[in-house]
């Protein structure tokens, strides 16, 4: 008893040990009893499947081991399951197409927009296009949506961009069932068998939920000077009424050249929509005076599911539809490239004044270019 009661220099308590020797035995006889009883059910589905058992008394043991609530039925039985299905897919069903069943949960089944992270496939040989329907794969489910990538400023902006990154990943919104963050997917263009290119267009996977996302696009107004008086100027062309240019009272402007400026009220010379601006330095009447303003975009809310591949109409891309059709691509005469012709420009004659014509002597040419 006294050597119990001590430590020896180890640090080791007897008595202690002696307790965890009796848990270690407790723990090992438990997990034999859940052996003998794991053994004892699978004996019983074993009988189950035996096929010297008649139908009716393997029906009656069905009924004693089939729990409904937890989802529990024997090998080798067919269940019966009420779908709500349309007339259009009936009219094209066809058995060799297996039907993958399996169940969603009531926050899956819920259609919103979601943000994900993007990136084209770097075997793919063209960029995505904003606005262009995608096929996407993520989890169960298959179906074609219409994405809008996006990239944020330094002032948290999500901004529209119109292709995505070579070689970078970029963000997307498009409108869909509701999935767990970071889930994984992959999108293409096309379930036609004639690609010659790889088909996988880009991968991502979701970042965020919601109702609805802010996005804006950059817009440049564009307006030329009217009349310039140092530092101020009238500009023109910019707004199209007085009730616009109110609204952008104060806004900050900017010339070609970089001079910057800020927009100060309306003025009523001028054709309608001409305001008063002052600016850092005198511009130019070549000059070109920009406001870059920003205006919301409208969210594509287009979700189509694939129900059976190769036999669907889904929507096509811009460039499909003019191939299709046989239509030229629109183009716009103020983008295409124009000769430029640049008139001389006359200078002046130098104008010497008498006082000090005597004191030096120029060499007069034919034409007259020194003035007296």
């Amino acid at each position: 008893m006294k050597l119990a009661k001590k430590k020896f220099i180890t640090g080791i308590d007897p008595l202690k040990e002696e307790e965890k020797d009796k848990i270690s035995e407790e723990a090992e006889d438990s997990e034999k009893e859940e052996e003998i009883e794991g053994d004892e059910k699978d004996k019983k589905w074993i009988q189950l499947d035996a096929p010297e058992i008649k139908k009716e008394a393997v029906d009656e043991k069905v009924k004693k081991y089939i729990l409904p609530e937890e989802g529990m039925y024997p090998k080798g039985q067919y269940i019966r399951i009420d779908a709500m299905v349309e007339n259009t897919y009936l009219d094209q069903f066809n058995p060799k197409f297996p039907i993958i069943v399996c169940g969603f949960d009531q926050q899956e089944s819920s259609l919103t927009f979601l943000r994900a992270r993007i990136k084209k496939h770097r075997w793919y040989p063209k960029i995505l296009k904003t606005k262009d329907p995608l096929i996407i794969s993520i989890g169960w489910r298959r179906f074609q949506t219409i994405f809008s990538f996006i990239t944020e400023d330094q002032s948290d902006r999500r901004r529209l961009v119109k292709y995505t990154p070579k070689f970078d990943f970029c963000q997307s919104i498009f409108y869909g069932p509701s999935f767990g963050l970071h889930t994984a997917f992959l999108g293409i263009q096309t379930l036609s068998e004639d690609v010659t290119h790889f088909r996988i267009a880009a991968t991502g996977d979701v970042v965020e939920l919601a109702q609805n996302f802010k996005i804006m696009k950059k817009l440049k107004l564009v307006g030329e000077p009217m009349k310039i008086y140092k530092n101020t100027a009238f500009i023109k062309g910019m707004f199209n009424s007085k009730n616009e240019v109110s609204k952008y009272i104060g806004a900050a402007i900017k010339t070609v050249s970089g001079i910057r400026g800020q927009i100060k009220k309306t003025v009523k010379e001028g054709p309608e929509g001409s305001f008063r601006a002052t600016f850092e330095d005198k511009i130019q009447m070549s000059d070109l005076v920009f406001c870059r303003t920003w205006y919301p975009v409208k969210l594509s809310m287009l979700y189509n599911p694939i129900t059976s591949y190769g036999r669907q109409r889904l929507m096509r891309t811009t460039a499909e539809l003019r191939k299709d059709l046989n239509l030229e691509q629109p183009t716009k005469k103020d983008s295409e490239y124009k000769e430029i012709i640049r008139e001389e420009k006359v200078f002046a004659p130098l104008f010497v004044p008498k006082v000090r014509y005597h004191k030096i002597k120029p060499i007069i040419e034919n034409n007259g270019s020194i003035a007296l």
